[in-house]
């Protein structure tokens, strides 16, 4: 999938001009040990698709950063966030940017704790689909940078109308947990039966 959408990546890169061709010169590390998300082209990017996850149910994204404070002080941070779809059927390359306080782009940088930021773009309608444009079908969110220090990006939520967790990199983080669904997940008990030590499973539901 990211290697089908690198020529259209590429172009895109060429359109943005200096600004965007510096940020391939920033270094964005891959944090998450997950298996849908890449650096490509100085970009980093979530496959949505590949996440299982429906692209109209996407609204907006939280990236969260691992940066140096040092770097963040003298430098300062900041670069492009946004959406990439077919541009016959999606969105296109759609982007916004993003800064550290006082930047005063459209999307602020935010301190969690020391050397951990998130920065979040919400939007009021969905940008991407599932469809099968002419060169084919794909839905990302992606983040890059154009200035400041190299860093990490360590989870990825994407969020849904309302602001919501949808699907997170980072499991603990999504919203849609048991208390959500209804279900329960089953308790399991194993007891070792004499030299044999046979496992007995019990599954226990909520009343």
């Amino acid at each position: 999938m990211f290697k089908k959408v690198l020529a259209v990546t590429m172009a895109a890169t060429m359109v943005l001009g200096m600004t965007a061709v510096a940020s391939a010169e920033k270094e964005i590390t891959d944090a998450t040990g997950s298996d849908v998300c890449v650096v490509d082209g100085g970009n980093f990017q979530l496959d949505v698709l590949a996440a299982g996850v429906d692209p109209t149910t996407v609204y907006g994204m939280t990236f969260t950063l691992s940066v140096d404070e040092d770097g963040l002080a003298a430098n300062g941070l900041g670069g492009g966030i946004g959406f990439n779809g077919p541009s016959d059927v999606a969105c296109g390359w759609d982007q916004s940017d993003w800064g550290n306080e006082g930047a005063e782009k459209a999307n602020t940088l935010v301190k969690v704790s020391d050397g951990v930021y998130t920065i979040t773009r919400q939007e009021s309608e969905a940008k991407l689909n599932a469809e099968e444009g002419s060169q084919g079908s794909w839905a990302q969110v992606w983040l890059s940078c154009w200035w400041g220090d190299d860093f990490s990006v360590t989870a990825v939520d994407l969020l849904g109308a309302d602001g919501s967790v949808i699907y997170s990199t980072n499991a603990a983080a999504t919203t849609e947990d048991a208390s959500n669904t209804g279900a329960v997940a089953p308790v399991v008990v194993v007891a070792l039966v004499g030299a044999a030590s046979a496992a007995v499973v019990v599954s226990k539901k909520r009343a």
